[in-house]
C-alpha cells in the first residue's frame, strides 16, 4: 500500500498491477504523474499492489522528486493475531529496493 501525504479527499482505485497497459518501463513515469497530480490537487492516493516492478517504479519516482516526503510505502503485517502497518520512508524504501528486501 502506498500513501501520499496530503490532507484532502482520498481517491481509491483497483490494484495498480491490475491495470493491463502498464509495462515495467512505464511504471516510474506512471508514478511521477500520480505524484505530480496528487500534489497539484492536494489529494491522497492509496494504491495496493503485489508487483515488485510497481514497488521499484514507485521508489524510483519518489527518489527523483524534489520532496521525497510526499510518499510512503506501508506493508501490512500480521503479528500476534493483529494487523499492523509497517512504514517505509523514501530512504528506507530505496535501501529495500537496492538490496531486494521484501516489502510487499
Amino acid at each position: 500500500m502506498f500513501g501520499f501525504m496530503n490532507t484532502e479527499p482520498i481517491i481509491t482505485s483497483e490494484r495498480v498491477d491490475d491495470i493491463p497497459v502498464l509495462l515495467t518501463q512505464l511504471e516510474p513515469n506512471m508514478w511521477r504523474l500520480i505524484l505530480e497530480i496528487a500534489q497539484r490537487l492536494n489529494i491522497q492516493v492509496f494504491a495496493i499492489t503485489h508487483s515488485w516492478d510497481c514497488v521499484r517504479g514507485f521508489e524510483e519516482a519518489l527518489e527523483n522528486t524534489s520532496n521525497n516526503t510526499i510518499g510512503k510505502l506501508f506493508r501490512l503485517d500480521a503479528k500476534y493475531g493483529k494487523i499492523r502497518a509497517v512504514e517505509y520512508l523514501a530512504e528506507e524504501l530505496n535501501i529495500a529496493v537496492q538490496q531486494n528486501i521484501e516489502v510487499r
